[in-house]
């Protein structure tokens, strides 16, 4: 089994580099600096997790259709948001921790909605404590 894991900031990329290769693990991990937005394959992946609340918007608009084709047939992509807030302020904190980090505010059923959109189905939540995991499968067909 190989993984293939993207990182776009310098410092977070040469410190996997050095766990990866300190573990041993350089014939199957491949780090690619860069974003998920880069990604090409096609039918390429059995697994693939998109950490949503790390990734920007801009790039959210469009990596779930680039996973979906990259997956082969069958394969099941992982992913997890943040629980829907409990009062305004719950949902302000949320926020603003998850732009601080550069990534997207999205709602499972946001989620659920963009990746049913470019063809995952079915798409499940797994849990829902203390993020939501959401499963989504591309279709043997």
């Amino acid at each position: 089994m190989t993984v293939t894991a993207f990182q776009t900031d310098p410092e977070q990329f040469d410190r996997a580099r050095q766990a990866v290769s300190a573990a041993g693990a350089a014939d199957r991990v491949e780090l690619r600096r860069g974003e998920l937005a880069d990604l090409a394959e096609r039918e390429h992946y059995d697994l693939a997790q998109l950490p949503v609340m790390l990734t920007s918007p801009p790039t959210m608009a469009q990596v779930a259709a680039q996973i979906f084709q990259a997956m082969r047939p069958g394969g099941w992509l992982l992913t997890a948001t943040v629980p829907p807030p409990v009062d305004d302020l719950d949902a302000a904190i949320v926020r603003w921790r998850v732009t601080e980090q550069g990534g997207t505010v999205a709602t499972p059923e946001q989620i659920t909605q963009r990746l049913r959109g470019v063809g995952f189905d079915p798409v499940r939540t797994l849990r829902s404590t203390p993020v939501v995991l959401l499963a989504a499968q591309r279709p043997m067909s």
